[in-house]
């Protein structure tokens, strides 16, 4: 059975058998479309928790540094996009979490980040090559 399936034009014939399977072990299928996003990058999440561990070594707060966690704690609270997780009781649970972000969503969050920094006067690497820079210099074509 599937769960996800990442429909494109060469395998659409693919997904027909496979529903067709389903619908021979069940009276009835949910098929939910939507246009396919993709996940978060590696690229994504690791300039993500450099720029963490830059902060918890350029910030103090109250003559107090934090750890890199924390300072994740603190820009889900208030830059991170409400998700909605389905809970087996029914009940739809909201949380913040940069692990269910689609790469537009985090490059967003990490633009959020790297205002907040530069208004803080805070110095955040962004490597030439890294994906969160190439996304910047196709927006400023």
């Amino acid at each position: 059975m599937i769960d996800k399936f990442k429909l494109i034009a060469a395998n659409k014939e693919s997904l027909v058998q496979q529903l067709e399977i389903m619908l021979s072990l069940n009276e009835a299928v949910e098929v939910v479309a939507r246009p396919w996003k993709v996940k978060r990058s590696l690229s994504q999440n690791s300039l993500y928790w450099c720029w963490l561990n830059e902060i918890s070594d350029q910030v103090t707060v109250s003559d107090k540094k934090h750890d890199a966690e924390i300072w994740h704690e603190y820009f889900k609270r208030y830059f991170c996009p409400v998700k909605i997780i389905a809970m087996p009781a029914g009940d739809d649970l909201e949380v913040r979490t940069t692990k269910k972000l689609d790469t537009g969503e985090m490059h967003f969050y990490l633009n959020r980040i790297e205002q907040w920094a530069m208004d803080k006067m805070i110095k955040l690497t962004i490597p030439a090559a890294c994906e969160y820079q190439q996304l910047r210099d196709k927006q400023n074509k």
